[in-house]
């Protein structure tokens, strides 16, 4: 067949399906894991989340990595694209910041009385962060 873009969407979708099932099949196989063997006490609970966040934490990174080589990254630049990826990098942002939000929110300041050692502590801390 000849080297299109067509064909090599369809090559790259191909792929994408076969290691999307290929995951679903290891994700089926894990659930069936040691952790699921063990007693459910708060360290093999804290040790089953460690390992569910590496590994979406190695998951994103992969993305990261092989995002440059995806199909989209080489279509040509125009507005069109650009006004889509300046949105997406939009999106990303707010929602990082909607988490930072929620994450500050429920933190051990938001808890405490509010005295005036607390007030300083509060400010210190948004202080170094910035």
């Amino acid at each position: 067949m000849p080297h299109t873009m067509d064909t090599q969407y369809a090559k790259e979708a191909a792929q994408l399906l076969s290691e999307i099932k290929y995951k679903e099949s290891m994700k089926k196989e894990m659930s069936s894991s040691l952790y699921c063997t063990l007693p459910d006490t708060a360290e093999c609970s804290f040790a089953r989340e460690m390992s569910d966040m590496q590994s979406e934490n190695k998951y994103k990174e992969d993305g990261k990595r092989n995002l440059p080589q995806s199909f989209y990254s080489q279509l040509p630049e125009t507005a069109d694209t650009q006004f889509a990826k300046t949105v997406s990098e939009l999106q990303s942002e707010m929602k990082y910041r909607e988490a930072g939000k929620k994450a500050v929110t429920s933190s051990l300041y938001s808890t405490l009385p509010e005295t005036l050692e607390t007030q300083h502590a509060k400010e210190a801390s948004q202080l170094q962060s910035q």
